[in-house]
């Protein structure tokens, strides 16, 4: 199941993983996205050392699921080719037409409380990891949870995720709560078409510490409306567990 890659020239190679798959290598990078030869359906092909943490599949209908794991080696490195599920749509391209679905609440709302119920935080919840399948269903990129802390910047650096709860930025401090925060700011993204401590990067890092938003109001989700500020509570020992959310967002019709 090993795949050797040796013709790194300017124009792209295309190789074949495990006889089923097919990625385009360009200078050593791997193009997306690649194709399933069995189904003829893109695929996303991402590449991790071995040093590296290899993601696992969850067994969730609105989690991406993970094709394969195939063994290869670039340049005479080792790698472990991570085949996926390719998604044209997102739920941020919809949110911003304002055609959100109903159901996208519910559905973004499980799969935080499947990885909680699992012990295990989605390391701050994004709109960036959440797309659509043909059927318009939440898919949430399984590649995205990495059980890592997030990492820390120098004095004086950007947090590389600059929109993530205020504890995460402050203390590098990282619990449910800081989900629950994460999830808030998806369901003001979808109702409004942006993000609520939308900035330039270090302007919107201090809107997140001050918790400076524009309140939802007048909206078509008024349960929304009056769980969110809880949900964006600075102090995340304040914020709503996962369970009582979920009560809330299944009174959406």
């Amino acid at each position: 199941q090993k795949v050797i890659i040796t013709n790194m020239a300017q124009q792209p190679v295309i190789t074949s993983i495990n006889e089923r798959f097919d990625v385009q290598v360009i200078d050593g990078q791997v193009t997306l996205p690649g194709k399933d030869k069995k189904t003829n359906e893109p695929v996303l092909v991402r590449l991790y050392t071995l040093k590296e943490y290899i993601p696992q599949s969850f067994n969730h209908p609105n989690v991406q699921p993970i094709i394969d794991k195939v063994e290869c080696t670039i340049k005479d490195t080792k790698y472990v080719a991570i085949i996926t599920p390719y998604y044209e749509k997102s739920v941020r391209q919809f949110s911003a037409q304002k055609q959100i679905c109903n159901k996208w609440f519910k559905q973004v709302t499980e799969i935080v409380a499947f990885f909680h119920n699992q012990n295990m935080p989605v390391q701050t919840i994004q709109m960036e990891d959440l797309m659509l399948d043909a059927q318009n269903n939440v898919m949430f990129e399984s590649t995205a949870l990495v059980p890592n802390e997030h990492p820390e910047p120098e004095e004086g650096q950007i947090p590389p995720h600059f929109f993530v709860a205020p504890e995460v930025i402050k203390e590098n401090k990282l619990t449910r709560a800081s989900d629950i925060w994460g999830l808030a700011c998806i369901y003001y993204e979808m109702i409004t078409g942006a993000h609520p401590f939308i900035d330039e990067p270090r302007k919107a890092i201090e809107k997140v510490m001050k918790n400076e938003y524009q309140p939802l109001k007048g909206t078509a989700y008024p349960q929304i409306e009056a769980i969110l500020p809880r949900m964006m509570d600075p102090d995340f020992n304040k914020r709503p567990k996962i369970a009582e959310v979920v009560a809330v967002i299944k009174t959406i019709q």
